[in-house]
């Protein structure tokens, strides 16, 4: 779910739901022209109706009187913009237009200044879009209505699994749709022994059909993954192989993070050290000595070779209070190419008379 200004297909100048003085038509039956086609769960269809009541349906129209519009939702393959007992006379007097246009890309229906007339006179705009590559979007702009119904519907009756959501409470889509969980190991070495279903991708609740996962490795130069792994139905989760790259490249330890994607749910994520497996001895080169709260002097960290990639050497001193290494963080970025880096080493004011003091400095990778 986002934010939306406006709606993403202008309404302007579509075919509009006849009305006279009095009521509006309960639906209007649409045929798709160019051959196009859409769908729902998986239903294909050249032809939909659009519902007064706030509806695009694909089997039949809806029920002009909806008494209870959770079970008329549900009894319809099914697209609910905001599905309620809309009332006519509220309506004519707000002006309300109910409209539909086809596009290149899809069918969409739209919504404007509808009003129930039971609770107040609050206008509620919104749009169903369907695609014609089966994607479906929603959008509303103003919705005031307490028992308003919205989603896609199979029209296969309640589901079993089903729980509803109060979207007045749910200020952003990540806090309706389930998370989808990522486990993987914490570091891997180039070259290293290759652990088949290293990774997991898991959800809280047992799928009620296969669910296609698919995985997205941040550096495929480190890391790879599988396209996508599959949570068989019924399961909770499905393991897949993480491999670290040997790119033959003296770059240090790089992380990269995995990515699990699934439509209707929260993406999950996990990250992975990749510790590489070309070595090189790491040496330092720093000031005979520094004086505590004076100017602050240049150390140095250097390899034998030339580095294939940005290395970011960590740097640390002991005492740790006695020396500051580093800029801001205590690291150096060795540049790919190059042998070494330099950075600042002081000696802050202790404010203690305690004489010569020895420190040391490491720095590793």
């Amino acid at each position: 779910m986002e934010p939306a200004a406006g709606f993403p297909t202008n309404p302007s100048g579509g075919s509009e739901l006849h009305h006279t003085t009095y009521s509006y038509d309960d639906n209007a039956l649409v045929q798709l022209t160019g051959g196009k086609k859409v769908s729902v769960h998986g239903h294909p269809s050249d032809h939909v109706w659009v519902n007064f009541n706030g509806s695009v349906t694909l089997d039949a129209p809806d029920a002009g009187y909806p008494q209870n519009t959770v079970d008329e939702h549900f009894a319809h393959l099914q697209v609910s913009g905001m599905y309620d007992h809309w009332y006519d006379g509220a309506a004519l007097d707000a002006g309300a237009r109910i409209s539909w246009k086809q596009t290149s890309d899809r069918f969409a229906a739209t919504w404007e200044r509808m009003i129930n007339g039971y609770h107040d006179d609050q206008t509620n705009y919104f749009q169903v879009e369907l695609f014609f590559n089966g994607m479906i979007r929603i959008t509303i702009l103003q919705g005031h209505e307490d028992f308003t119904t919205v989603g896609v519907s199979p029209g296969t009756g309640w589901p079993d699994d089903f729980i509803d959501t109060e979207f007045a409470l749910k200020p952003t889509c990540d806090k309706v749709l389930p998370d989808l969980f990522v486990t993987a190991p914490a570091s891997l070495r180039e070259g290293g022994f290759v652990r088949l279903g290293s990774g997991r991708v898991s959800v809280l609740q047992p799928v009620a059909a296969n669910l296609v996962v698919s995985l997205l490795s941040s550096d495929t130069t480190e890391l790879k993954v599988p396209i996508s792994v599959t949570i068989p139905a019924g399961a909770t989760s499905a393991v897949f192989t993480v491999t670290a790259v040997d790119d033959g490249i003296l770059d240090g330890t790089h992380t990269a993070s995995i990515t699990a994607s699934a439509p209707l749910y929260n993406p999950g994520h996990a990250s992975v050290q990749v510790l590489d497996n070309e070595t090189t001895t790491l040496h330092l080169q720093l000031p005979a000595q520094v004086t505590e709260n004076g100017p602050a002097a240049q150390g140095r960290v250097y390899t034998s070779v030339p580095v294939g990639d940005d290395v970011l050497v960590f740097l640390g001193s002991s005492p740790p209070d006695a020396l500051l290494v580093g800029s801001i963080f205590p690291l150096a970025i060795i540049p790919a190419g190059q042998t070494s880096a330099v950075f600042k080493v002081q000696a802050p004011d202790n404010r203690r008379i305690d004489g010569t003091r020895t420190a040391t400095v490491t720095a590793s990778v």
